[in-house]
Formats: C-alpha cells, sequence, structure tokens
C-alpha cells in the first residue's frame, strides 16, 4: 500500500551505502534518530534495574503530541510475539538472505516431473507437479547458530565472492590466506584429503564457532569473512 502510494521506506544508509532500517541488529533506534538514538525499541531488551520509567514508544507519544503532529494517542492490549526462550517481545527485521533461483529451472524441473512414472500418477501430476509449476525462489539461509554453515567468504564491501565445495578446497585457500598473511596457520592441518574415513573427519570440526574463525584471501588481496547464515 504504501509503494503505491508513493511512501518511501523509513531506511537509512550505513556505512557502505546498504540501505538499513532505523533500528540496528541489537533493537536500537540508530544515531538518525536523534534524541531517541541508541534507546531499546522495547523495555524488556535492558538489562534488569536499567530500563528507563517511560519506553521509547511513550517518549515518542509524548514529542509528537508536544509538536502537535499526532492526531491521537491512546494506549490498547493487543497480542504480540514472545520469545519462547526468553519470554522477551520478538522484533521483526528485514534481513538480507541466500536464495536459490528455483524460477530459473522450475519449467526444466515441471517438464522432467512428467516424463516420470508416478505410481500412483496423481502423486506427480497433482500436489507435487502444481508445486512445481508455480515453484518460487527457496530462500535457504537462517540467522541462527546451530546448522549447517553457508560455504560462502565475502569482501568487506561485498564485491568479491568465494564459494568452498569441499574440504580440500578450503584447505588449499587457507594455505593461500597463511601466504598473504590473513591467518596464521590452518587449522585443519591434520585433515588429508582424499581421506574419507570417520577417523579423518574426526580431526576437524565444521560448526559455525570453528569456520568463522577462518579468514580467507581474495583475488585483489582483500580479507574474507564468510557469510554469518546458515543453512
Amino acid at each position: 500500500v504504501c509503494k503505491d502510494a508513493g511512501v518511501p521506506p523509513m531506511l537509512v544508509k550505513d556505512e557502505n551505502d546498504n540501505l538499513v532500517p532505523l533500528v540496528d541488529l541489537q533493537g536500537k533506534f540508530t544515531k538518525e534518530m536523534g534524541e531517541f538514538a541508541g534507546m531499546y525499541v522495547k523495555n524488556e531488551y535492558y538489562a534488569d534495574d536499567e530500563a528507563p520509567e517511560r519506553s521509547v514508544d511513550v517518549e515518542i507519544a509524548i514529542k509528537l503530541k508536544e509538536e502537535n503532529k499526532a492526531f491521537k494517542v491512546e494506549k490498547y492490549v493487543h497480542s504480540y510475539p514472545h520469545c519462547w526462550r526468553t519470554d522477551k517481545p520478538i522484533l521483526y527485521y528485514p534481513l538480507d538472505s541466500w536464495f536459490i533461483k528455483v524460477t530459473e529451472v522450475k519449467d526444466r524441473m515441471h517438464s522432467l516431473n512428467e516424463e516420470i512414472n508416478w505410481k500412483p500418477e496423481s502423486t506427480g501430476t497433482g500436489r507435487f507437479g502444481n508445486w512445481l509449476k508455480n515453484a518460487n525462489d527457496w530462500n535457504l539461509s537462517r540467522s541462527r547458530f546451530w546448522g549447517i554453515p553457508l560455504p560462502v567468504w565475502r569482501t568487506e564491501d561485498g564485491k568479491e565472492t568465494k564459494i568452498v565445495g569441499s574440504v580440500a578446497e578450503l584447505k588449499e585457500e587457507m594455505a593461500l590466506a597463511v601466504k598473504a598473511g590473513v591467518m596464521t596457520e590452518d587449522i585443519f592441518a591434520d585433515f588429508v584429503s582424499g581421506d574419507m574415513s570417520d577417523e579423518n573427519y574426526d580431526t576437524i570440526d565444521l560448526h559455525k564457532n570453528v569456520v568463522d574463525k577462518i579468514t580467507l584471501i581474495s583475488a585483489s588481496g582483500e580479507p574474507m569473512q564468510r557469510e554469518s547464515d546458515l543453512i
């Protein structure tokens, strides 16, 4: 509705000229919010005994009333999602995500599906066939801690990207990083490329807390950090 009405999104540019919201990833207003900068958008985000007497939404409402910019301000009770772990309010936040561009190949997938001799036939021509025919791009990344790390390393400005396809390839990239001085050692030094034994793979750990310590080097000589998302 806002887009159709020509109302611009409430976004500002960060240090890399990327459009970002007025609330940072810690749940605080950014510097562009003036007197409200640095304040949590929810009082529940403050540490114990540190929350202000009046929450920031109340402060904003008061300011709008004082400046005669609010027609009416009132409180009403409504449902709001909370984290099941912490019981704190959830803040919905627009984030960049990684997608598989299914739309480029969905016609081909649908065509191949019609060549399969499904038993019963309705399995392939019904729900599954309709799903393929109307498939959208697949958002495969998740912003969390546990999971399979995306094997994607990028420079800080996002202009250079490396996608690593195996542990052997990662070791080769780490060797280049050590040579360039952005890493001190190959943290998978005990891993033997080509050895598929359990004993060999027990020498490494591919979880986020380990692979995020790996810094690679780009073709232009810039350090590269792994994308923080997981699958």
